[in-house]
């Protein structure tokens, strides 16, 4: 039976005790709109808050970690489109599935996949493949029928879903399946490469190319990869993080104009785009500013909303609880650590050998993640071990197999040198070896057996296993 968990000792102290928003110890890293654009969920650092728009306040806040998974350094969420259920899960393979608003969570299974399927126009897609071609199903949400739109060689084709149309562009023409009616269209518009599509009114741009479906013409365009800026109406969005603003470039004028974001900050990645309501014209951003005083800072996240047509700022969204009575509680909080920890620097100092330089070097390398640039292989610095002879600093060489994970040493410097070893924030499993750590490649060989058939011909088949140059062996690559 599945275990359900309800969170109700924690509704008192978290969903009534913090409401204003976020703690403001760490930016908002993101915001997930629903379909109408009247609610959104964010998460920080270690929370996860669930918001009404119309007021501006959350429904409530919780620390990640109480539902149901231990939160390490590598934790990840991800709500469904209507913002009924998300899943939390971590880097130690615990994955909860929480309903948003009842506040139950559960084991996920393979069962609630279906939650999370993308839904495009009235129809969810599904892939699949069988030997070299690649499958394109299609199932109508109205009525959960589930049919063939699209058989054809994997890599071979990419394809979008536009107004209820399947569009497949090969690179040497493009096809369009109204869904409905099953009546296939084949357009004259060669792109070289199968890239997605973009359509605007009755134009399709993909690849330094505009073509026109009434016309059937071609003519030149300024982008190459016009599908990975995100659309807004007729215009292609573009982000200057260096310069504080966003631009909207006009497809058919072909030129593009800027304008300020309201929230600024010295660290130039902490602004993103977040969702496009187009039926009020509203484009959304993150953005991110910090507060910096003699002997504190805090940080403010906001949600900013801009008219899509002007690109005038219209209003911001404070996602963090900055009243003075949280500020200063994690301002106390905060100087209780620094004095704590300037107490034991303090020791430090008094006894500064290099056997205990040494060991803070070490306790900063503790937990961490760090991937060899040379065989790519990810590893883990073991924590509460001692350096051993010779400079040496026990880690664990990662498997996405746990049972395959092995000891190793190296010197601390070399672990220091970000020219040998790089630390890593997220990682998963490889997707050339599927987690192995090792890929097969099979043959076949005709050969003459001489001893035993006096020449006939015997088809020798040899599969070779070598370690995946992917991953290092270790089928965990970055994310």
């Amino acid at each position: 039976m599945k275990k359900i968990t309800f969170l109700l000792v924690f509704l008192s102290t978290l969903t009534y005790g913090q409401k204003a928003g976020h703690k403001h110890y760490s930016w908002v890293k993101n915001v997930y709109f629903n379909a109408d654009f009247t609610q959104f969920m964010s998460n920080n650092l270690n929370e996860i808050a669930y918001w009404d728009v119309a007021t501006m306040k959350p429904f409530w806040v919780f620390e990640a970690k109480q539902f149901g998974c231990e939160i390490p350094d590598f934790w990840y969420f991800n709500p469904t489109t209507n913002l009924e259920y998300f899943k939390i899960f971590n880097s130690r393979e615990c994955v909860k599935l929480v309903d948003t608003k009842k506040l139950l969570f559960s084991t996920f299974t393979s069962a609630n996949n279906r939650l999370f399927e993308k839904i495009e126009g009235d129809y969810i897609v599904r892939k699949e493949f069988s030997g070299k071609n690649e499958i394109i199903y299609l199932t109508n949400v109205k009525t959960n029928q589930e049919k063939q739109a699209y058989k054809g060689k994997h890599l071979s084709f990419n394809y979008n879903i536009i107004d209820n149309q399947l569009y497949i562009n090969t690179g040497e023409e493009v096809k369009r399946l109204d869904i409905a009616s099953g009546k296939w269209e084949e357009f004259p518009f060669v792109t070289k490469y199968p890239h997605l599509l973009v359509k605007v009114e009755n134009t399709l741009f993909s690849n330094n190319k505009m073509f026109d479906l009434n016309t059937k013409t071609t003519k030149p365009f300024l982008y190459y990869n016009p599908e990975s800026f995100p659309l807004i109406k007729d215009k292609l969005l573009m982000i200057d993080l260096p310069n504080n603003k966003f631009g909207l470039f006009d497809m058919f004028a072909q030129n593009c104009t800027y304008y300020p974001f309201k929230h600024v900050n010295s660290q130039k990645d902490v602004v993103k785009f977040v969702g496009y309501n187009q039926q009020k014209n509203m484009i959304y951003f993150l953005e991110n500013e910090k507060v910096e005083g003699k002997d504190f800072y805090y940080e403010k996240s906001f949600l900013s909303s801009y008219d899509s047509v002007t690109g005038n700022y219209i209003q911001s969204i404070s996602l963090n609880d900055l009243s003075s009575e949280s500020i200063l509680a994690e301002r106390k909080k905060s100087d209780e650590l620094r004095a704590e920890r300037e107490k034991i620097e303090e020791e430090e100092r008094k006894r500064d050998t290099p056997e205990n330089r040494l060991r803070i070097r070490l306790s900063k390398l503790y937990s961490q993640v760090f991937m060899n640039t040379t065989n790519k292989r990810m590893y883990q610095v073991v924590p509460d071990k001692p350096i051993y002879e010779g400079n040496l600093v026990r880690m664990n060489a990662l498997h996405h197999n746990k049972t395959k994970i092995e000891e190793v040493y190296d010197r601390i410097e070399n672990i220091e040198d970000q020219s040998k070893y790089v630390r890593v924030q997220q990682f998963g499993k490889c997707y050339v070896c599927s987690g192995e750590g090792v890929t097969h490649q099979g043959g076949t060989s005709t050969v003459a057996d001489y001893e035993y058939t006096l020449g006939v011909k015997v088809v020798k088949t040899t599969t070779t296993t070598s370690g995946c140059q992917h991953c290092g062996g270790g089928g965990l690559i970055v994310k």
